[in-house]
């Protein structure tokens, strides 16, 4: 897949719209699902661990609309989805 630069959309999931830059993947919640997204991460803000992602940021991207965007570390060695795939190859 190609990379989308900086400014131009990557739809991910109806929950969200992504763009992915050389250090980080920016992802723009659906306005409904904002009130959501703000309650989660004042949540996982409060969470120290070494296997959790720090948020870096929160911020309003308009003012007209409730659309926050959220932050988040970028931490090496794939997504989630493709350790249980390894996971679950090496067990079988």
């Amino acid at each position: 897949m190609e990379m989308p630069k900086p400014g131009n959309a990557l739809v991910t999931d109806q929950c969200s719209v992504s763009y992915m830059t050389p250090w980080a993947t920016v992802s723009y919640p659906n306005p409904k699902h904002s009130v959501a997204l703000l309650e989660e991460s004042a949540r996982i803000c409060r969470l120290s661990h070494p296997n959790i992602s720090r948020i870096v940021a929160v911020s309003h991207l308009s003012f007209a609309v409730l659309r926050p965007a959220v932050a988040v570390e970028w931490l090496p060695g794939g997504t989630l989805a493709d350790y249980f795939q390894h996971q679950i190859r090496v067990r079988e």
